[in-house]
């Protein structure tokens, strides 16, 4: 027949069942796991300083207002501002030649008597000697002398220099830069600007 196998099971161990010490077998060593150590904590930082107490709010200025005020130098005339200069003037001499005319220069004179009626005054029978019977004419007074070139007068305004007539006149200079001409002065305008004062 066929044998059946068996098992048992033992319930000593191998030292119990033998009274024999068997050597435990060395602790197996297990690896050792490094734990981190902490790393120490920052350093607390510094409080922030208190920030600094402000300054009190300034006074409230006082109320303010414009105003239209002319540029220094110069006056209000109105609307705008006007700077005013006198005139001035220079010398300006005017030089005219002399001018001539033929002239009768008269040395003395004669009388002509004649009988025409164009031959001068009439005078009256006896009119030169009294009874003397010269009849009745006319007669004439004749002016003795020469003719000459003479120097014309001066031109009017004019003096004789002695070589030349000479009038010097006073003529207005051109307005400075930046004046016109308003026919008694000279002037310059400008237009006002804004001033704050307190109100």
């Amino acid at each position: 027949s066929t044998g059946r196998s068996s098992s048992a099971t033992m319930q000593q161990s191998l030292a119990q069942f033998t009274g024999v010490l068997v050597d435990q077998p060395a602790a197996i060593m297990q690896p050792v796991t490094a734990t981190p150590v902490a790393a120490p904590p920052p350093p607390a930082a510094d409080p922030a300083p208190a920030p600094p107490t402000p300054a009190p709010a300034p006074a409230p200025g006082p109320a303010m207002r414009t105003i239209w005020v002319c540029p220094a130098g110069f006056a209000d005339a109105g609307a705008q501002c006007q700077k005013a200069l006198a005139y001035t003037f220079h010398a300006v001499t005017s030089t005219v030649p002399y001018g001539y005319h033929q002239q009768f220069i008269q040395t003395g004179s004669h009388v002509d008597y004649s009988s025409s009626p164009n031959g001068g005054t009439y005078y009256a029978k006896d009119a030169w000697n009294a009874n003397d019977g010269s009849a009745a004419g006319y007669y004439a007074v004749i002016a003795d002398g020469y003719y000459a070139s003479v120097k014309n007068g001066p031109p009017a305004g004019y003096t004789d220099n002695g070589s030349a007539y000479t009038k010097t006149d006073q003529v207005k200079d051109v307005p400075p830069a930046g004046y016109t001409d308003d026919g008694t002065q000279w002037v310059m305008t400008a237009a006002k600007i804004a001033q704050q004062v307190p109100a």
